[in-house]
């Protein structure tokens, strides 16, 4: 009786293999070279500007101290001058 039942259908999976490469038009699809440089590329650009950033940020920071450094010396002067001439007055 078997010998009459038709063939079993064979199911091909939906998903695929992450062992075997995907083809389209018989060539395969992946990162080329081209592509890796160029990713190279864009990432070294983006990590220049992180850098000159951070130099200015450094720089800035620097002048922020000068600055916060003759504000309180000034302030100091200012208030030996006020002393001094409210003792001489007095």
């Amino acid at each position: 009786m078997s010998a009459n039942l038709p063939p079993f259908p064979r199911v091909e999976p939906h998903s695929i293999s992450l062992r075997s490469p995907v083809r389209l038009g018989g060539r395969e699809r992946g990162v080329t070279l081209i592509e890796s440089l160029i990713a190279l590329l864009v990432l070294s650009i983006a990590l220049l500007g992180v850098g000159a950033l951070q130099l200015m940020t450094q720089r800035d920071e620097v002048e922020a101290r000068w600055r916060s450094a003759a504000v309180a010396m000034s302030g100091n002067l200012i208030e030996q001058l006020r002393t001094d001439r409210v003792a001489s007055e007095g």
